[in-house]
């Protein structure tokens, strides 16, 4: 980790950079250098400061934008510690931080947003949580310029904000100011609310024109469902560093009789549940809590949809069970430590899952299935409902479809993709852009199939580009993770890059490794204003190959397990089955190997998992290069290469066992890369 981190600040919005304004906030902000740097204000300060202009920072490098074509100037300053920080810009007018008071979704009357992120150790997210105004990007990058990782938006501006625009004749109310047609204009836009705002600052708690969650919690109380959440969490410094905690509780919706609801929820805890509290002096501190406590979510009509959408502190309770545990000297002010808390990760469990649209969806009403199973379950939103009925929180799902940026405050959830980023061990550099409203929107409609044998063949919707812009080629880059029979093995991914003409929207790949799972990413080439060179983000999907083997059948046995290391219980979900090389298999810590009848070569070996209702939710295949040993035992072989799993996001173990000869084992710790997968946005008929 370097001493410093820099930071870049990148205007590729379109407005002169003598137009743009940047503040820095946060805790313990120290930043270095001679030049004039960013405005920046520790907060807990008593002060106001004002945002300063782009071009007050250093900069002597520039780089030609991949969206727009026209080469930005870089500034840069260099950040020694930031805690809770945060970037706001805003365009045409200086932001204020008024008498430490931040400036609100609703308080200003210039076009403004931020990005969140910490330093050192800490890393950075997008937030839209409370609304969007500017679509931004940072990339984390190394001493080499090399991107390390990054996060953005991937469509213009016009296209998610018609999306949000789209969903009701009334969406335009949610807009400052009001757009009355439909469609708006970026001259005067300036953001548009996210719902938690608005029912926040709303009478009566109403977060219209998005829609109410008291017609999908109305459907629970109905269909008398019960929930159950799992899972372990903790908190940190100063509390214990092995406060962990594992928690299991269960409960359901009621109607609390006056047009609200009332989620009890009741169960155990293992461990020291500990939680934090910072007072007014900015002082943090730890205390033990009672184990068992009861958790109530209190959704009553006036505030239902605030407690839903915002997720406030005070929308949950907690309660002493008759099974609790006392600790001693519990203070009589305990309950404001249970604000960070497990007991406020079992509520926000339920939280996010309304918001995601988990209960009553077609995963069921276990949390463990929700969360402490990153994919291959089906992802949020529309995705995970019987049918597109709208009970989801709409804003955050066309956010999650268009951008890296989270909608709501659980975003973040177990194993669903994170908008938080940790910082890179090898990041020397933090790059933001502020990104064009107008610009190649990603390829959407993205879909592959398997027609036959070793072929798949990818489709796409054709790509309007806005005015000023031309889509002149789509070039899709094909991916798979593993050796492949003829390959050199090699650890680093193998890539086919095909380049297309502008009016076609498919194309076969033919002579693919049946079952070996590819990864697809199309992109669209074009031109921008000034007759430069543009792209467009990405669009990936993941795919496996068609056709069927037989597994080998040959005289080089070999074994293969699986740990399941995708959520805390290590176990495989209940009714998921899975099978390796056609045999039937269940992890678990006593779960007897599978054996493969190995072949001299290359052996694939198919693994299967399908779901309940026996769809085939992930597939990949296996694949290790024998060469069985000369004048040796029967049996005896060496392995060529390092065995591999196709898109499987952990490396294989790789051992011998003591029989003569000895005989390979791989072990698998599954925990396949959590993606992305947008979907449609409705709101409830």
């Amino acid at each position: 980790m370097a001493s410093e981190l820099t930071v870049e600040i990148v205007n590729d919005s379109g407005q002169t950079d003598a137009d743009v304004y940047v503040l820095l906030t946060g805790e313990s902000v120290s930043i270095t250098g001679s030049e004039p740097a960013v405005v920046n204000l520790p907060q807990g300060a008593n002060t106001s400061v004002t945002a300063s202009v782009l071009t007050g920072l250093s900069t002597n490098a520039s780089l030609v934008s991949p969206l727009t074509g026209q080469k930005r100037l870089i500034y840069s300053f260099d950040l020694q510690t930031i805690v809770s920080g945060r970037l706001l810009v805003s365009f045409g007018s200086a932001i204020t931080y008024a008498n430490n008071t931040a400036p609100t979704a609703t308080s200003e009357t210039c076009r403004w947003d931020k990005m969140e992120f910490g330093y050192p150790g800490s890393g950075a997210d997008l937030t839209s949580l409370d609304f969007f105004g500017i679509p931004m990007q940072f990339e984390y990058l190394d001493a080499a310029g090399d991107v390390l990782d990054s996060a953005t938006f991937y469509t213009s501006t016009a296209t998610l904000l018609g999306s949000l625009l789209g969903l009701s004749g009334s969406m335009g109310n949610a807009f400052m100011p009001t757009v009355s047609g439909t469609s708006v204009d970026l001259s005067t836009f300036q953001r548009v609310l996210g719902p938690g705002t608005i029912a926040s600052s709303a009478t009566g708690g109403s977060p219209a024109p998005y829609p109410s969650f008291s017609g999908y919690i109305a459907t629970l109380v109905k269909g008398k469902q019960s929930f159950t959440v799992s899972g372990t969490a903790g908190v940190g410094a100063p509390a214990p560093t092995d406060n962990a905690v594992t928690y299991s509780y269960s409960g359901s919706f009621s109607s609390d009789g006056a047009g609200g609801y009332i989620l009890t929820l009741t169960g155990t805890t293992s461990g020291m549940p500990y939680g934090l509290y910072t007072d007014t002096s900015g002082t943090t501190s730890a205390q033990q809590l009672p184990s068992n406590l009861t958790v109530t979510l209190a959704l009553p009509a006036a505030s239902l949809d605030i407690n839903i959408y915002a997720a406030p502190a005070t929308s949950f309770t907690v309660a002493l069970s008759s099974s609790s545990q006392q600790p001693t000297s519990l203070p009589a002010d305990w309950q404001e430590y249970v604000a960070n808390s497990v007991y406020a990760t079992i509520a926000g469990d339920i939280l996010a899952g309304l918001n995601f649209g988990y209960p009553g969806g077609t995963l069921g009403n276990d949390g463990a299935i929700w969360y402490t199973n990153p994919p291959p379950t089906p992802y949020p939103f529309a995705e995970v409902r019987a049918t597109n009925d709208g009970y989801y929180n709409p804003y955050a799902a066309v956010l999650y479809n268009y951008s890296d940026a989270y909608g709501f405050p659980f975003s973040d959830r177990g194993g669903r993709p994170s908008p938080y980023l940790p910082q890179p061990s090898t990041a020397t550099t933090l790059r933001i852009t502020i990104l064009p409203d107008v610009r190649l929107d990603q390829v959407s409609g993205v879909t592959a199939t398997s027609p036959s044998d070793g072929q798949l063949t990818l489709t796409w919707s054709a790509l309007t580009a806005p005015t000023g812009f031309a889509v002149t080629q789509y070039q899709i880059v094909a991916s798979y993770f593993t050796t492949q029979p003829g390959d050199t093995p090699t650890t680093t991914p193998y890539q086919t890059v095909v380049t297309l003409p502008s009016t076609t929207t498919s194309y076969t790949f033919a002579a693919l490794t049946p079952g070996l799972q590819y990864t697809f990413a199309i992109t669209a080439l074009g031109t921008g204003p000034t007759g430069g060179v543009v792209t467009s983000y990405p669009a990936t999907v993941s795919a496996n190959a068609g056709g069927t083997w037989a597994a080998p059948t040959g005289s080089l046995p070999f074994n293969i397990t699986v740990n399941w290391s995708a959520n805390t219980s290590g176990q495989m979900p209940s009714g998921y089955s899975m099978t390796i090389g056609g045999q039937a298999y269940t992890p678990g810590p006593t779960s007897a190997p599978v054996t493969i009848n190995g072949e001299t070569g290359f052996n694939l070996v198919p693994i299967s998992i399908t779901d309940s209702s026996n769809t085939v939710i992930y597939a990949d295949v296996y694949v290790v290069n024998l060469q069985a040993t000369v004048g040796g035992a029967a049996g005896a072989y060496t392995v060529v290469g390092t065995p591999f799993l196709g898109i499987n996001s952990n490396p294989l173990t790789v051992a011998w066992s003591g029989q003569t000869p000895p005989q390979l084992v791989l072990g698998t710790p599954f925990a396949p890369i959590a993606g992305k997968l947008p979907g449609p946005v409705v709101l409830p008929s």
